[in-house]
C-alpha cells in the first residue's frame, strides 16, 4: 500500500524547494480567507463523514476520540484517497508513514496517538483528519476520480500543501505568496501528457484484466481441491475412529483366544492321561500281535531272497554284456585320443615330448590332461584379454574424441555468446553515457541561463546543483566500466576453463599436438 501511494504523490521537498517566484491568485486568496477553530473543524468533518453510514459520527464522539473512532475516520480517509478499501495496521506506525507519503507538513508523534482524545493531542488530531478531508475536498473539485491519480503527478499539490500547513500555523505571509502566469501553461502541458498516461493505462488496465482470467479459474480449481482436502480430512478421522474401534474388537477378541488356550489345553491333558490307560491295556494284546507279524516278516523276506538271487543272475548277464560293449567304446576313444594328441603337437611343440612318450594304447594320465588344458586355457586367455584390450581402448579413444569436441564447440559458443553481449552491453552503455551527457550538457545551459537571473537561486544552491550532475555523470561512467569488467571477467573465465578441460583430456589420453 505504502508503494502506490508514494507513486501518487511525489515528495514536498523535492518540487517545493526551487519555486519561490510564484504570484497570488484571487482564488487562493478566497480559500484562505479565513482559519477555522477546532470546533469548525470539527463540525465540517462531522457533516462531510455523515453520509458513510457505518461510521455513525457526531461531535462528541470526535471530541472523546477514541482508538476505534479514529481507525474507522483514518481507514475511511485514506480509502477515498486512494480509491481501493485500506486497513490500518499499528497506530503509531502506519499513520505516520501515510501521511508522510501523502506529504503532510507536521508528522504526528507516538505519545499524539497513543493519547488520542487527550487535550493536548486532539487538535493535532483534528487537524490531521481536516487536512485529510480538505485533499478529497481539492482533489474532487479540481478533476473526476478517474484521473486524479495521474492529475495528482502532475499537479502542485505538494506546493499547496505547503501553503495549507503554513496557513495551519497563522502564517500571514502566504496571502502574500506570488504565482507565475507561466505556471498555467505547464499545467495545460501537464494535462494533456496525463490525459496520454490514462489511455495507456487503460489499455494496461484491459491487458491485466485478460490476464486475471485464467487466474480465476485457478482460483475455482483451488476452492474444489481444498474441499477435496476436507473431505479427505473427514475421511481420515472416520478411518481412525474405525481403527480405534478395531483395536478395541482385537484386544477382546484376544482375551477370548487366550481363555480357549487355556482350555484347550486341560482337555489336552485328560486326552493324554486316557490314551495313557489306554496303551497300558494293549501291551499285552501288542505282544501276541507282534509274534504273529514277526512269522509274517520272516516268510515274507524269505520269497524276497528269492526273488532277489533271480535279479542278481539276470543283472550279471546283462554287465558281461555292457563290458563287451565298453570295450568297443574304449577301443574307439584310444583312436580318437592318438588323433586328438597329434593335432596337439601340431598347434602346442611344447607338449610335443610328452605325447611322444605315450604308447599308442595307452591312456595319458590325469596330470598329462590337466597341464595341457591349463596351457591351452592360458592361450585362450591371453588372446581374448588381448581383443578386449584393443576394443576398450579404440572404444575410449572415441569417446575421448566426441567429448573433446562437444565441449569444444560447447566453449566456443559460450565464448561468442559472452562476446555478443559484451559488444551489446557496451553499445547499450555507450548511448547511455552519451544520452546522459547530453542531457547534463543541456541542464548546464539551463542551469547557466538561470544562473544570469538575479531572482533565481543564491550561489550554493548552484554549486550543489552542479556537484549533482557531475555525481550523475561519474555514476554513469562507474555503471558502464562496471559492466565492461563483468563481461570480460566471464569471457576470461570462460577460456580458462576451455583450457583446463583441453589439459586434462591431453593428460588422460595421452593426447599431444604435433
Amino acid at each position: 500500500m505504502p508503494s502506490s501511494v508514494s507513486g501518487r504523490f511525489p515528495p514536498l521537498q523535492s518540487q517545493s524547494s526551487n519555486r519561490n517566484t510564484l504570484a497570488t491568485s484571487s482564488t487562493r486568496r478566497q480559500k484562505c480567507q479565513g482559519k477555522p477553530s477546532i470546533g469548525q473543524m470539527i463540525a465540517q468533518l462531522v457533516n462531510f463523514l455523515s453520509v458513510v453510514p457505518s461510521l455513525d459520527l457526531n461531535e462528541k464522539k470526535v471530541k472523546e476520540m477514541s482508538r476505534s473512532t479514529f481507525v474507522k475516520i483514518f481507514e475511511h480517509l485514506i480509502g477515498q484517497i486512494l480509491e481501493e478499501p485500506y486497513t490500518l495496521g499499528n497506530v503509531e506506525i502506519d499513520v505516520p508513514r501515510m501521511l508522510k507519503l501523502l506529504g503532510y507538513p507536521s508528522i504526528p508523534k507516538k505519545s499524539t496517538l497513543q493519547t488520542l482524545g487527550a487535550p493536548n493531542s486532539l487538535p493535532l488530531v483534528v487537524q490531521m483528519l481536516y487536512w485529510l478531508m480538505d485533499l478529497l475536498r481539492i482533489r474532487a473539485s479540481a478533476c473526476s476520480s478517474e484521473n486524479f491519480e495521474f492529475f495528482a503527478k502532475a499537479s502542485n499539490l505538494d506546493r499547496e500543501a505547503e501553503l495549507f500547513a503554513r496557513w495551519l500555523s497563522n502564517d500571514a505571509s502566504v496571502l502574500e505568496t506570488p504565482v507565475d502566469n507561466a505556471e498555467f501553461g505547464e499545467l495545460e502541458r501537464q494535462l494533456h501528457r496525463v490525459q496520454e498516461s490514462i489511455e495507456m493505462v487503460l489499455v494496461k488496465k484491459k491487458d491485466i484484466e485478460e490476464q486475471m482470467k485464467p487466474l480465476l479459474n485457478v482460483k475455482s480449481e483451488l476452492e474444489e481441491k481444498l474441499c477435496e482436502v476436507e473431505q479427505i480430512k473427514k475421511f481420515i478421522a472416520n478411518c481412525q475412529s474405525h481403527q480405534e474401534s478395531c483395536n478395541e474388537e482385537i484386544k477382546d477378541r484376544s482375551l477370548r483366544l487366550r481363555a480357549l488356550q487355556d482350555e484347550y489345553e486341560t482337555i489336552q491333558d485328560q486326552l493324554t492321561r486316557v490314551k495313557v490307560t489306554r496303551l497300558q491295556r494293549m501291551e499285552s494284546n501288542k505282544q501276541i500281535m507282534e509274534r504273529v507279524q514277526q512269522a509274517q516278516l520272516l516268510t515274507k523276506k524269505a520269497d524276497s531272497l528269492k526273488q532277489q538271487t533271480s535279479q542278481q543272475r539276470s543283472e550279471l548277464r546283462k554287465a558281461r554284456l555292457e563290458v563287451a560293449r565298453l570295450s568297443h567304446k574304449l577301443d574307439a576313444i584310444r583312436r580318437r585320443t592318438a588323433s586328438s594328441l597329434e593335432k596337439i603337437v601340431r598347434i602346442c611343440p611344447d607338449v610335443a615330448t610328452a605325447v611322444k612318450g605315450l604308447k599308442r594304447d595307452q591312456l595319458p594320465d590325469e596330470a598329462f590332461l590337466s597341464s595341457l588344458h591349463s596351457t591351452l586355457v592360458e592361450l585362450n586367455v591371453k588372446s581374448d584379454e588381448k581383443l578386449l584390450e584393443m576394443k576398450f581402448d579404440i572404444e575410449n579413444k572415441k569417446k575421448a574424441n566426441a567429448a573433446l569436441e562437444q565441449t569444444d564447440a560447447e566453449l566456443k559458443r559460450r565464448a561468442e555468446l559472452l562476446e555478443k553481449e559484451l559488444e551489446e552491453s557496451l553499445s547499450n552503455n555507450e548511448v547511455r553515457v552519451s544520452a546522459e551527457r547530453e542531457r547534463i550538457s543541456s541542464l548546464r545551459c539551463k542551469l547557466k541561463e538561470l544562473s544570469e537571473d538575479p531572482d533565481f537561486l543564491c550561489k550554493e544552491q548552484n554549486e550543489r546543483l552542479e556537484s549533482e550532475l557531475m555525481s550523475t555523470l561519474d555514476e554513469a561512467e562507474i555503471e558502464f566500466c562496471k559492466i565492461a569488467l563483468e563481461k570480460n571477467r566471464e569471457r576470461m573465465l570462460a577460456v580458462h576453463q576451455l583450457e583446463i578441460c583441453l589439459q586434462v583430456f591431453e593428460s588422460l589420453f595421452n593426447i599431444h599436438e604435433p
